[in-house]
């Protein structure tokens, strides 16, 4: 099959570091257009997901990230004319081109236009010994969906970034934690592993650990200055995995050291999708 997609009519002009499809039909990248009035430019109307590929170029969850993005288009009432199977399709036949065995996608879908990009995945492998996240008083808008809409959660990851971490924990007019700016997040107390249930986005890999690890998620609020008190903070998305917390702002979790039940779903969550 990988060979058959390879000798189809769906050529490559140039091999690059970023492959684009864009309503199915290859494009270079510096080519790619978009309507300067469309409603994706001046309202931020669209959606995306952003995931990657294993070994030997396999997909974890892909069916899930498309149905994600389907079910996002319904709510939002952003037509999408291509199916769940043909857009599986479309990224299948994106992949197979790349020289890249690990690679980043996006599909972004926005009024006329579905548009899918591949590119080399590349990880910074130290954040896998923990890393640390800043709170920032943030709630996004439609924290349910992807949306293109993303100038609360860019501003909030900048605001981590340029004071030195890793990403940025969005807390509520409530004091309560939501997720981060590009994230789940998980904390451990007394032995159970919790997560929040509403108001934050569904993530993939979030949903990996609730359904396929061996372990009982608990969903519930937390406050900040009870976060701050956990025994275990971890992090979760569809690019890096699991990443443990070590630090939130100036307040050192497990004694800056990464704790026995994240290490413990590090592990299973790699078995999951690389062995």
């Amino acid at each position: 099959m990988r060979r058959l997609l390879r000798r189809s009519l769906f050529k490559i002009i140039k091999l690059s570091d970023m492959i684009t499809l864009i309503n199915n039909q290859a494009i270079n990248k510096q080519d790619a257009k978009v309507d300067l009035f469309s409603e994706a430019v001046l309202f931020g109307f669209g959606l995306f997901e952003t995931f990657r590929t294993y070994p030997d170029q396999r997909f974890f969850r892909l069916d899930d990230h498309i149905n994600r993005l389907m079910e996002s288009a319904g709510r939002i009432r952003l037509n999408i004319d291509y199916s769940d199977g043909q857009i599986r399709n479309m990224v299948e036949k994106v992949a197979v081109q790349s020289r890249y065995e690990l690679q980043r996608f996006k599909i972004l879908a926005i009024p006329g236009q579905l548009i899918i990009t591949s590119s080399e995945l590349i990880l910074d492998q130290s954040i896998y010994e923990g890393v640390g996240i800043k709170p920032v008083s943030q709630q996004r808008a439609l924290p349910e969906i992807k949306s293109t809409s993303y100038l609360d959660c860019l501003l909030s990851y900048k605001t981590a970034q340029e004071a030195g971490f890793h990403d940025a924990l969005l807390v509520n007019d409530q004091g309560v934690i939501t997720e981060g700016s590009r994230c789940n997040v998980f904390w451990v107390e007394n032995g159970s592993v919790f997560t929040k249930k509403n108001q934050v986005l569904p993530g993939i890999t979030r949903k990996a650990i609730v359904e396929d690890l061996t372990l009982n998620v608990e969903f519930k609020n937390i406050h900040l200055k009870n976060l701050l008190k956990a025994d275990e903070v971890c992090i979760s998305n569809s690019i890096n995995g699991i990443v443990p917390v070590l630090k939130i702002d100036q307040t050192p979790i497990h004694n800056g050291q990464m704790g026995p039940y994240t290490k413990a779903m590090m592990q299973a969550y790699h078995n999951l999708t690389v062995n």
